[in-house]
């Protein structure tokens, strides 16, 4: 899709200094903008757009959103400067690049994502929660994107730079947006619902997650609400009635249409019944508005089951063939650190949960390891922004995992040495990863499973990266000893 600059600055509600180009893509970074693209100038407590101007001006961008209080000859003026050293303005004073100039470039840049988006005309389902909404948009997008062009959130570009670089990849010919939108303050859900319009909204599950910014479980439920609260009458808000906090989502939704989902009350619109768990996956029967039929998914653990419900009502709530599409979740790839699964030649088995974590994700892991018969080990590292309980919060989650019969904790960091505290006998804790491997790597043996979780914060990736290594290396070792010993005759 392309754009006039002269549109933008109707949308933006300022006056367009320069050429009237047209741009077909929008940038904030100068690192990866090219010709003809419009950057937008962001300031953050760490970095200024502004600082790059001059570096996008060089990769010939037709135009630059920047804020009113940056003069084009004020103190920026090396960096206002183009790559010969020249003023961005010509002697007759018109500006050589394009320059639309407004109060806040966050908010320009939501502006024109929104009008963008709007052009598109796609059906849009919205995904929040504290836990789960991007397995739920990945399930959508497996399904929704096997019958229509859709535009799909990529990794965590959820927020309020984010979500508006998503909906710039959007085209005129797309049907459908599935869009995850993150938050840790109040309000920001709504900004996201500002630009993105959402007819269909899911709330996966409200937990303990950013509590430092939300303040309570009832802040976090509040602020996750926002999402239902911006749908219009038509909208349809799809509520999962086994939440706590069921009775705040079906109060911001009563305005609008609302789909009910459970895991196995059969009181919903959708549940489930017959749920079958094994390594390879889950297996269980959706009952309700499309009658019942047996859905396969390639993804482990029973909290999948409610993943899968919620995105099987956001297809309904779309107006697709559930059960057709329902078979596209056979194939679906592993999300990344998300209970992906590591077999070594050990016999080792160890589950790469490491993406995020918070106490109900954690619990989650903690069911997932206690159906399972081989000797269980669940690594922790620290989990983040949890408010002033979060001692507390991490010695529930030991508690929980002493009380589910998890074999062996060891605990990484400084937080999380609270959840080994109070499951005693059979837990370690460290404070630095390399002792962490090293332990480890004696454990490395059959009929065992090691499950590692932590915040993005603890980086608990780099223990998984660094045992597969180590394991790849001693196997490589073993093989090679192997060869060296045979004898030719």
């Amino acid at each position: 899709m392309k754009l006039q600059l002269s549109t933008i600055a109707q949308v933006l509600d300022t006056n367009l200094q320069g050429e009237n180009c047209w741009i077909e893509s929008v940038s904030t970074d100068s690192r990866s903008c090219g010709h003809g693209d419009l950057f937008v100038a962001l300031k953050g407590e760490d970095f200024d757009g502004h600082d790059f101007i001059r570096q996008a001006q060089d990769k010939g961008v037709a135009g630059i959103v920047l804020s009113q209080d940056e003069g084009l000859n004020s103190t920026s003026d090396e960096n206002l400067n183009n790559s010969s050293g020249e003023d961005l303005t010509h002697s007759s004073g018109e500006a050589s690049v394009s320059i639309l100039k407004v109060n806040d470039t966050l908010q320009a840049l939501g502006k024109i994502a929104a009008y963008w988006h709007e052009q598109c005309e796609s059906k849009t389902i919205a995904i929040t929660g504290s836990v789960g909404k991007t397995t739920v948009k990945e399930m959508l997008a497996e399904m929704l994107s096997a019958k229509v062009k859709t535009c799909v959130t990529q990794g965590n570009f959820n927020n309020a730079i984010g979500l508006p670089l998503t909906l710039f990849k959007e085209n005129i010919d797309d049907e459908v947006a599935v869009l995850e939108l993150g938050a840790n303050a109040p309000g920001e859900i709504s900004q996201l619902c500002q630009i993105s319009k959402p007819q269909v909204g899911i709330i996966t599950q409200i937990a303990s997650a950013h509590l430092s910014g939300f303040g309570t479980i009832k802040g976090v439920s509040k602020a996750k609400c926002e999402l239902f609260e911006a749908l219009d009458k038509d909208g349809i808000a799809i509520i999962n009635i086994d939440s706590d906090c069921v009775s705040d989502m079906e109060q911001s939704a009563s305005h609008c249409r609302k789909l009910t989902v459970s895991e196995t009350n059969s009181k919903a619109d959708i549940w489930a019944e017959d749920i079958n768990l094994n390594d390879a996956g889950t297996r269980f029967t959706c009952c309700g508005l499309s009658g019942r039929f047996v859905v396969n998914l390639a993804l482990a653990g029973r909290h999948n089951v409610m993943n899968a419900l919620l995105a099987l009502a956001g297809v309904n709530a779309l107006g697709f063939d559930v059960k057709a599409l329902s078979k596209n979740l056979e194939q679906m790839k592993d999300i990344n650190g998300r209970m992906v699964r590591h077999r070594l030649a050990t016999g080792t088995v160890i589950i790469d949960d490491s993406y995020n974590a918070n106490p109900a994700s954690v619990n989650a892991a903690i069911d997932y390891l206690s159906s399972k018969n081989e000797r269980t080990i669940l690594v922790l590292g620290d989990m983040a922004e949890l408010g002033e309980n979060t001692q507390q919060l991490h010695r529930q989650c030991g508690l929980y995992a002493k009380g589910n019969n998890i074999n062996q904790l060891y605990t990484l960091g400084v937080l999380s040495e609270q959840a080994s505290l109070v499951f005693g006998e059979n837990s370690r804790h460290y404070r630095e990863k390399s002792d962490l491997v090293k332990t480890l790597q004696s454990e490395l043996k059959a009929e065992t499973i090691i499950l590692i979780k932590g915040s993005r914060s603890a980086k608990m990736e780099e223990v998984i990266t660094e045992l597969l290594r180590n394991n790849e290396k001693n196997t490589n070792e073993k093989n090679n000893e192997f060869s060296d010993s045979k004898e030719y005759h």
